[in-house]
């Protein structure tokens, strides 16, 4: 385990090693497409992955710096909506036994409204549905709800934002072309009081920016995260800068970044020790006490290689659990020692032609330190590859369908040290308009 360990972060060395001392030559949602008269690929590589123009322009708090932002100057039958949904066949096994599900219907919904409500006043609401089964009934919930002031005093590296939303993660879980597979490192949590979530939407008050030196774009964001989602009161920090030469780092050019998050968990609501990451009585309160951290730190990488055609991409991340987040389910705690762990994924997207995406991503984690003292070490370590294929049928500005397939394949180590193989695929349709 400690080879592979020093192998992944070689690797991870190496590839920062290139970004910063090798420097090349210089080189929306459909509702944006509706309101500039653009088609998608203006910023979009492939939908939904953003190119370099459509992070700037989402770095500008959705402006293209003429009058055509204000809402004011639009058709007054215009308003910013959309929608994006998959459809087709899937099939999941979960387990080394031969029990599956299978069928047709949706993975899912989600509504999406975005904008500027005047200068440099920008906005996004994504209430979104999640199916309980295929084509069964679904649950909606506010996925994002976030009010954006950019450029305060005049600069574009003073920018803030409130609500409910996505954190600046290195890559964003929404925005990736995999639909059954998420980042494993983004979802995963060593403790069972330890119920957040990288990849999920957060509560959080954020300030950021942007600006252009002699190298590319530099770019931070530092947020105030609030949890009380998973029944606290306190707040956590996190923070991402980024550097890119040579080009935006997205569609071209070379990016590197480092990133972490220091957040406060509950332990107790109340006097009463918490059975789960939510309270038992109410799915979720806001009176939890006792709180103990959780860290996550790591680096992150964007390179574009044959003539753009190819993005190479990954995270490598360090985690911890304070001990004290372990317990046995029914409020004692196990936990002898913080839990460790190190894992990340490295992902290659491949533009065959303009239409066509190759995908393949390779993700792991490796547990270093368990809690419970009684787990092997291996409890818990995960590998996966995925394999997809993107095909657009219609490009426009109104709207894009892909027919999309992927295969996944994750290997999970029970506390037993029995490798358990988990496998999922896809089949259908990914379209927004």
């Amino acid at each position: 385990m400690q080879k592979i360990k020093n192998t992944f972060l070689l690797v991870m060395l190496g590839i920062f090693g290139f970004l910063f001392t090798y420097v090349p030559d210089t080189l929306a949602i459909p509702a944006f497409a509706r309101k500039y008269d653009v088609s998608c690929v203006m910023c979009h590589t492939t939908f939904p992955k953003l190119n370099d123009f459509g992070n700037n322009f989402r770095d500008n708090g959705y402006q293209m710096g003429s009058d055509s932002d204000l809402p004011t100057s639009l058709d007054k039958g215009y308003f910013p909506i959309a929608f994006r949904t998959t459809v087709g066949y899937q099939f999941i096994k979960t387990g080394s036994d031969n029990t599956y599900t299978s069928g047709l219907g949706p993975t899912g919904l989600d509504f999406l409204s975005g904008g500027t409500i005047d200068r440099d006043i920008s906005f996004l609401l994504v209430p979104a549905g999640v199916s309980s089964n295929l084509g069964g009934p679904a649950t909606f919930s506010l996925e994002s709800s976030w009010i954006r002031f950019s450029n305060l005093l005049g600069s574009p590296l003073l920018n803030v934002k409130v609500g409910f939303g996505d954190l600046e993660k290195p890559f964003s879980t929404h925005r990736s072309l995999t639909i059954l597979s998420p980042y494993l490192i983004y979802e995963y949590s060593p403790t069972d009081l330890d119920g957040f979530k990288l990849g999920d939407y957060q509560g959080e008050l954020q300030l950021m920016g942007h600006t252009t030196n002699g190298m590319g774009i530099f770019r931070y964001a530092v947020d105030a995260v609030s949890n009380n989602t998973y029944g606290g009161h306190d707040t956590g920090y996190y923070l991402h800068v980024t550097q890119s030469i040579g080009g935006g780092g997205m569609s071209s050019g070379y990016r590197g970044g480092i990133f972490g998050l220091y957040m406060p968990m509950p332990t107790t609501n109340g006097t009463t020790p918490l059975l789960g990451p939510f309270d038992p009585a109410t799915g979720g309160s806001t009176t939890g006490g006792s709180s103990r951290p959780i860290t996550k730190y790591g680096v992150d990488f964007s390179m574009n290689f044959i003539e753009n055609r190819l993005n190479l991409f990954g995270v490598y991340l360090l985690g911890s659990d304070d001990k004290d987040l372990k317990t046995d389910g029914a409020g004692a705690v196990t936990g002898v020692q913080d839990a460790k762990y190190w894992g990340g994924f490295i992902e290659a997207n491949y533009l065959v032609t303009p239409k066509a995406v190759l995908v393949g991503r390779y993700d792991l984690i490796r547990n270093t330190q368990q809690a419970d003292s009684t787990f092997i070490s291996s409890a818990n370590d995960q590998d996966a590859i995925t394999l997809a294929l993107r095909y657009a049928l219609v490009i426009h500005n109104r709207g894009e369908i892909w027919l999309h397939s992927e295969a996944n394949k994750t290997e999970i180590t029970d506390i037993t040290g029995v490798t358990n193989k988990d496998f999922s695929a896809f089949l259908g349709f990914d379209f927004a308009y």
